[in-house]
């Protein structure tokens, strides 16, 4: 259901029509980055509404969030996600770590707890740096069902510019889980918790800067110890997590790639990553004139060693400045601890590039 194709003149504008005429625009649907038959679009019967129906291509990956992107002529339409499960039932999905049961399950609550753990290494043109971080906070279950802003491996998406009043505006409480360190190849390492500037209650995010050589090439296992909270109706239990980070991500045409032609899609290559888990692609630009900037969030099983991010969603990106990156991630692992309704611990490699948009 949609608007935009436009009407045909043998349709009402201001009554329900029961027999609705089809309306011929060029008009592509794309379901997971592959192209699907469309059935048929035009008027629905309801003045001012479209119909689209399509068959959902068979190579499409199943996810949680696949997506769905309508185009006609150079104008992408806003991207949306499904879950896909071709043999029927429930979703699985690699990049958010949880089937269609747990989603279903955490969306219904009015709020819960969730916890996260990470490593990083970043790298730019000019420098490699190592991080570590955590995050500990309360949010409201209907958060689930905005889409997270997750698309689902091979899926893309893009997120427009919008004003504060027409987005859902979500808040969270920040939850104590007490002293936060991680432990690795090189050593041990403070993870300190970040000044609370804009969230409610106790501070439950933590990052730190790791030494020049705390992950390795190669990469490790990496343990996250916390002692526990102290704040009454705030807290996490102590816990333990350990990560494989094993044989981390290299973009390889990171250097090569100097400016981005929407109209042609851009190629990203890498090397490394196990087999199970993923790429995240992204890019945004900003138009000189009016100031306004467009992401997209690309998502890729590493097993292929390359994607393209396609035409029809540069195209929804303006010509200006911008960015490109590369992150793999691992894939996620669950952890326990007292408090808290959903736990992860992941590691990511990551490259970025600034570039022009054309």
């Amino acid at each position: 259901w949609c608007s935009g194709l436009g009407a045909d003149p043998a349709d009402s504008d201001t009554t329900f029509t029961s027999a609705p005429h089809p309306v011929n625009v060029p008009l592509q649907i794309y379901v997971g980055g592959i192209q699907a038959v469309i059935e048929y679009q035009g008027a629905s019967g309801y003045p001012g509404v479209n119909q689209i129906d399509v068959t959902i291509p068979q190579e499409v990956q199943p996810g949680c969030a696949v997506a769905v992107a309508a185009v006609s002529g150079s104008i992408t339409s806003n991207t949306i996600t499904l879950p896909l499960n071709p043999g029927g039932g429930v979703c699985s999905d690699s990049i958010l770590g949880l089937t269609g049961s747990q989603l279903q399950a955490l969306n219904s609550e009015t709020n819960y707890n969730s916890g996260a753990v990470y490593v990083s290494q970043a790298t730019s043109s000019s420098e490699t740096t190592n991080s570590a971080g955590g995050s500990f906070e309360k949010v409201q279950g209907k958060q689930l069902a905005s889409g997270n802003g997750l698309a689902s491996p091979g899926s893309c998406i893009v997120n427009a510019t919008t004003t504060p009043t027409s987005v859902p505006v979500f808040t969270s409480t920040l939850l104590d889980a007490g002293t936060l360190s991680v432990a690795g190849p090189a050593g041990t390492q403070s993870v300190p918790k970040a000044q609370n500037t804009t969230a409610t209650g106790p501070t439950g995010s933590h990052s730190a800067g790791l030494p020049a050589g705390f992950i390795p090439a190669t990469g490790g296992s990496f343990t996250f110890m916390a002692t526990g909270g102290t704040t009454a109706g705030a807290s996490v239990g102590a816990f333990t997590t350990t990560l494989n980070f094993s044989d981390p991500l290299v973009w390889s045409n990171m250097d090569s790639i100097t400016a981005v032609n929407r109209a042609q899609g851009v190629a990203v290559t890498w090397s490394g990553g196990s087999s199970n888990t993923d790429v995240i692609i992204k890019g945004s630009s900003t138009s000189a004139g009016a100031g306004v900037t467009v992401s997209f969030l690309c998502s890729a099983s590493a097993a292929t060693g390359q994607f393209v991010v396609p035409s029809y969603i540069l195209d929804a990106l303006p010509a200006g400045s911008g960015s490109l990156s590369v992150e793999g991630e691992t894939a996620l692992q669950s952890f326990s601890a007292t408090g808290l309704d959903y736990g992860t611990v992941y590691g990511i490699t990551s490259g970025m590039i600034a570039v022009p948009f054309n």
